[in-house]
Formats: structure tokens, sequence, C-alpha cells
């Protein structure tokens, strides 16, 4: 009897484990659309908010983002400038992502619009690097940002 009951502390233990691997790198892709609420000029950190519309574990998700970001000055056009750092959180249904800006690019198109090239590092709620691709639009006020975030899947073992 003591066996069985070993058996299934261990089958429990596994469960709980393999559960625990799959949320500490959630696959993460979907579409943000939002506004900057303040230009870094202006509040040393460019600052935006909006809707995440994606998935999250293969699971669909909807919700909001935060992102405060450093750049170099933004750049003359068909220039690029380098994005120094941030931070950023997102959340999704019961997921409550956070992190860190690490790198990317900002991109003056010529026509008062960026491309915005980041990758994030998740910090809180997962693990992992997560790339964004998106366009800021300064031609309207408030400025928009609209584009896609991806992460791989976790590879299996």
């Amino acid at each position: 009897m003591m066996k069985k009951y070993s058996l299934i502390a261990i089958a429990i233990v596994f469960l709980l484990t393999a559960q625990q691997g799959i949320a500490a790198q959630p696959a993460l892709t979907g579409h943000l659309e939002g506004v900057e609420l303040c230009a870094q000029f202006q509040c040393g950190v460019a600052a935006f908010v909006g809707k995440f519309n994606g998935q999250v574990n293969n699971k669909r998700g909807k919700g909001g983002f935060q992102v405060f970001l450093n750049h170099e000055p933004l750049p003359a056009p068909k220039e690029a400038a380098k994005i120094t750092g941030g931070d950023w959180s997102l959340r999704a249904g019961v997921y409550l992502l956070q992190g860190d800006i690490v790198n990317g690019t900002v991109l003056n198109s010529g026509d008062n619009t960026f491309t915005v090239r980041a990758v994030l590092q998740v910090t809180s709620g997962g693990r992992g690097e997560v790339a964004f691709t998106g366009v800021l639009d300064h031609n309207d006020f408030p400025p928009t940002i609209d584009g896609e975030l991806t992460q791989p899947a976790a590879p299996s073992s």
C-alpha cells in the first residue's frame, strides 16, 4: 500500500513540475496597437500604452501593454537610432509578463513614420526573449504604434 502512495506522490510531483515547465516560457504571438503617451524628450522615456490581441501558451488572449523605453535622438530620414533600454509589461487573460528592453532600432522611414524593432527580455511571468516589429506613426496626435510580438515556443525535451 505504501508503494502505491509513493507512486501517486511521484506522479503528482511530476505533473506539477511539468505544468511549471510549460508556463516557464510562454509562447507569445500577437498584435499590439497603442499610443505614445509621452515622448522621450519630454518625459525622459518614450511611454506607450495600448491593447494586445494574440496568443499566450497557444491560448487566445486579449489584454493590454505598457512600454517605457530609451533611445538615441530620433534619426534623420533613412537613418536609424539605437534603442538603449527600458522596460515593458503585458497582461493577457491570466498571464502577466514583464521584462527589460534589451536592444533595438528606430528607423526613420522619411514620411514621419518609424520602423521599430526591439528585443524584449522576459524577467517575470516566463523567460526568454520576445521580438517586436512595428511602425510608430507621428503623422497624427497622439502618435500611434502598431506591430507584432513573436516568441517561439520552448523546445520540447
